[in-house]
This record gives structure tokens, C-alpha cells and sequence, in this order.
């Protein structure tokens, strides 16, 4: 898969997302968290991934960041990474530096 296309499509993805739905070990019940704006950065030595971090509202106004990775899967397609995200420090560095920029830290 061409990367430019698949970052677009990575693009379109995300901004139809617009709720991010979790669940506490041994709950009964999901919370919903409101994606109010989001970071997206390619990460440098592997382009089949991009680094997110998100800012999430959820019950009664309460705020959270929540930091992730889409990753291409064998399908050819982005799907939420299912594991500890894993970046190289100089992405961190920049994604930290927007984040500053954006008002998110």
C-alpha cells in the first residue's frame, strides 16, 4: 500500500471517530469518552504507523489524554494498536512540542 494513500485513509478514519469507548476490569458497563481533538504524527522509521494522542471528555466534563498508535494490519488497513506504544524519543519529543503549541499540555 502506497503510504501517502494509506495516511489520507488514516485521515478520513479519524475524523469519523468521534468516540472512544472503554471499559474498567470488572464493570458491568462502558464508559464513553468524547474525542475533542487529536495529534496525529507519523512515526519517523516506520511509516506503516502513527503516533496519537487524544484529548477525551467523558462523564460530568472530566478530562483525559490518551496516548496511542494506529498501525497498518496484514489487511492493508489502519486499525487501533493493541499494545504498550513503542516510539523512537525524538518523536516523542516533537508530538510533546505540539501538544504544548495546541493547548493540550
Amino acid at each position: 500500500m502506497d503510504t501517502l494513500n494509506s495516511e489520507a485513509e488514516l485521515r478520513r478514519k479519524l475524523e469519523t471517530k468521534t468516540v472512544a469507548r472503554t471499559k474498567a476490569p470488572g464493570a458491568e458497563y462502558r464508559i464513553n469518552w468524547v474525542i475533542k481533538r487529536r495529534i496525529v504524527l507519523a512515526q519517523s522509521d516506520f511509516p506503516k504507523k502513527a503516533v496519537v494522542l487524544e484529548e477525551l471528555e467523558g462523564p460530568r466534563g472530566r478530562k483525559e489524554l490518551r496516548l496511542g498508535y494506529y498501525i497498518i494490519n496484514r489487511r492493508g488497513r489502519w486499525q487501533w494498536g493493541q499494545f504498550a506504544s513503542m516510539i523512537p524519543k525524538h518523536d516523542l519529543e516533537r508530538l510533546i512540542e505540539i501538544a504544548k503549541e495546541k493547548g493540550f499540555l
